[in-house]
């Protein structure tokens, strides 16, 4: 390996002495610590060290974000979200979602390599570089900031299939990290089996256990957004934030951790700004195209 060139260390404002190191050293720049999923399993977290994230965040504001995702990606991409990815699924006869299992492990360093070729400018030795700041061990880590744009762009070609799939069976296609999402009038025969030789195909595999296939007459939800009528909370969730709701503005959030001690007050703040998210950004229609 050799030292960056000027143009890369210049973008990143870290002498190329500086940044060869931290590339070099990057596998060994993470902490690693599992969090419970809602399922009770683990998931393992990398979160790097202060300064490679700084690197990271760089990377992904300064170059990453220049490369542009498919239509159909909503997560982790600038101006899209939860609401705009449930937007594009309002009011379907059939709305249905895939699981994608171990997304970011399963994004080698190969594929990573790949999707920053076409970054202009840059010297060789910086894709290496590059490489070597975006990866851990080979895979994409869970924890760095600059993986779930990482991601989309490697999977930009299998959004560009799923997004043909759907325009042939008449269904609507979205993806919000690993979740993939398609709703129309019917689902066609085989559909089902289309979808996984498609992610197959791009290396990727689907978790079967989170498939779902969500009728008119059921409750349709879109990455936690009820999209029967129109985009709104669940209304167990709607009940449950009114009751906290008036129960902080009476008792103050300290006395109310006390009945529910997961309560933060940065968790609360999180709901109610996805509330007025939902309720104060009304979205119709998708726009999705799949290119």
């Amino acid at each position: 390996m050799h030292y960056p060139s000027n143009l890369l260390s210049g973008i990143l404002n870290m002498s190329e002495g500086r940044l060869y190191d931290l590339a070099v050293s990057a596998d060994n720049a993470y902490h690693r610590f599992p969090i419970r999923k809602r399922s009770g399993k683990l998931r393992w977290i990398d979160s790097p060290n202060a300064l490679l994230k700084t690197c990271q965040r760089g990377l992904l504001e300064k170059l990453l974000y220049q490369l542009p995702v498919n239509a159909a990606a909503h997560g982790f991409v600038p101006g899209r979200s939860i609401l705009t990815n449930a937007a594009c699924h309002v009011g379907q006869a059939w709305v249905i979602v895939f699981d994608l299992k171990d997304f970011f492990p399963s994004v080698t360093r190969a594929q990573v390599d790949e999707g920053i070729r076409t970054i202009p400018r840059l010297a060789e030795v910086d894709y290496d570089v590059l490489g070597r700041l975006l990866t851990k061990k080979g895979v994409l880590p869970q924890g760095a900031p600059t993986s779930p744009y990482m991601a989309n762009l490697v999977f930009k070609s299998a959004d560009n299939a799923l997004g043909c799939l759907a325009d042939d069976a008449g269904l609507r296609y979205t993806r919000y990290a690993d979740d993939l999402t398609f709703s129309g009038p019917y689902v066609p025969a085989k559909f089902f089996v289309a979808v996984r030789e498609v992610v197959c195909s791009h290396g990727f595999r689907l978790n079967d256990r989170k498939t779902r296939r969500m009728g008119r007459h059921t409750r349709q939800t879109v990455t936690g957004l009820v999209v029967n009528e129109r985009v709104q909370l669940p209304r167990p969730l709607r009940r449950w934030l009114r009751v906290v709701r008036h129960d902080v503005s009476r008792r103050g959030i300290g006395k109310v951790q006390l009945d529910f001690p997961e309560l933060t007050r940065e968790r609360l703040e999180g709901y109610l700004a996805l509330t007025r998210m939902v309720e104060c950004r009304p979205i119709d229609g998708c726009g999705t195209r799949h290119k």
